[in-house]
């Protein structure tokens, strides 16, 4: 076979010296500018042969790592929160915890923290490890992830959110410290969120006021009660509509029709502006109405004429006073001659 411009590759792939050598000559010469030249300048049959043959044996000393592994498996896990695509995230997590394992790795640990976040985040449980998870991991690991743990707890068990609260303030440091802070903030967001969605099973309708203070907020931060059952809604996590004329929240019922009772909301705002707009014209006829009887009224007329000529006096004595001016000034002259 004439391997023409492929040659030089050729005799990479089936090298006759050192093996590891080859190996470093041949990854040099895949990173290199010749190979694309060679391939271009190869025809479809030489390409084909050349795919064909045997490549070099892979030596143990390349073959990805543990390390390399976990690695993959928790900066996955990261790309995906950056991404808030916190199943994926979980499921990476969840795949560095698992790998088999002698030992506990640093890995394994800061993963086991982002899992703990990520689950209350996701679904607001604890998190309960496959029966695969390697002994030593499932035996050790809780022992380095404390303050995380307190947390799942006062979110899960105590259900509190001054418990939560607290864990937080109390850790808050180390939670910097180790990258989790921004992870943190949203635990406490998703339990806020879960406190709303737990009202539905209570109330058929509540003042935003009332939501607020459920929600951890102060009683006069409605719009912040507000903008998190939008997100809420918009969402699909809750069903509800909002009559901010009101401040009250309707919790709508799998049998009803929300759009129906978004009309009759609609329908009365509609009403009500329609009466305001009536009141608006009425105010306006009649300010046009005083205004042309005040303009017509002898008693304006009058005033007005009184006010023509005072302004005229006033605009004579002035004229008088420049005239005495000039004058004086002209005569000021003559004596200085």
């Amino acid at each position: 076979m004439e391997w023409g411009s492929l040659q030089p590759v050729v005799a990479l792939l089936a090298p006759e010296g050192d093996a590891q050598q080859a190996d470093a000559a041949l990854a040099q010469a895949l990173g290199g500018e010749d190979l694309a030249v060679a391939v271009r300048a190869a025809s479809a049959a030489q390409l084909d042969a050349a795919l064909a043959l045997d490549a070099l044996a892979i030596h143990a000393q390349n073959l990805v790592t543990s390390v390399d592994f976990l690695g993959y498996a928790y900066y996955g896990g990261l790309l995906y929160l950056g991404e808030k695509r916190y199943q994926n995230a979980l499921d990476f997590f969840q795949l560095a915890i698992t790998a088999p394992a002698l030992s506990l790795s640093a890995f394994v640990i800061e993963a086991y923290k982002k899992l703990i976040l990520v689950t209350l985040i996701l679904r607001g449980e604890n998190v309960i490890l496959p029966k695969y998870t390697p002994y030593v991991v499932a035996r050790n690991v809780d022992n380095h992830c404390t303050p995380y743990l307190d947390l799942a707890s006062a979110f899960v068990v105590e259900k509190d959110l001054a418990a939560v609260q607290e864990v937080v303030a109390k850790h808050e440091e180390l939670f910097i410290q180790e990258g989790n802070f921004g992870l943190v903030k949203q635990v406490v967001q998703a339990f806020k969120q879960r406190k709303l969605l737990r009202l539905t099973r209570t109330y058929a309708t509540i003042e935003l006021t009332e939501i607020a203070t459920t929600a951890g907020m102060s009683s006069s931060d409605a719009v912040a009660a507000e903008k998190m059952l939008l997100t809420l809604i918009s969402n699909g996590q809750m069903d509800a509509v909002i009559d901010k004329q009101k401040a009250m929240v309707r919790f709508v019922l799998e049998d009803e029709d929300a759009g129906a009772y978004q009309d009759e909301v609609q329908g009365e705002a509609t009403r009500k502006l329609q009466e305001e707009m009536e009141k608006l014209v009425m105010v306006a006829a009649q300010l046009r109405y005083m205004d042309v009887e005040l303009v017509t009224s002898a008693k304006f007329q009058s005033r007005m004429q009184k006010d023509k000529e005072r302004r005229s006096r006033i605009s004579a004595h002035n004229e008088q006073g420049d005239e005495r001016m000039v004058v004086d000034g002209a005569s000021g002259m003559d004596t200085m001659e």
